[in-house]
């Protein structure tokens, strides 16, 4: 099977707050992973940067009614918080709607 990605014109494909290896050597992951939202909440806050948040915020400085939706991820040790943490703090920070009934 092979998996492609549709183009969505001049869309960035990403906006990466931290790298993988960074996040996956932090000291809450393990936790946050498992599906200790406590964790998940204190490794969001020591990673994400006011840089990002910043290019985020200008990105969608042209948008009405934007929303963060946190991806749904089941994980052999729990339910992963650290995405809907993640979330969090982007609506918190910049004032978006916050989506978690889509699943």
């Amino acid at each position: 099977m092979t998996n492609f990605r549709s183009g969505w014109h001049d869309f960035p494909d990403t906006f990466i707050a931290y790298s993988e290896s960074t996040i996956s050597t932090h000291q809450e992951y393990m936790n946050a992973k498992a599906g200790d939202i406590e964790s998940a909440l204190k490794l969001v806050d020591e990673l994400v940067t006011d840089e990002f948040l910043i290019r985020l915020n200008n990105f969608t400085d042209d948008f009405e009614n934007v929303s963060v939706l946190p991806v749904h991820a089941e994980e052999r040790l729990g339910r992963n918080k650290i995405p809907i943490a993640y979330a969090k703090s982007i609506q918190e920070t910049l004032q978006f709607e916050l989506e978690v009934n889509i699943v």
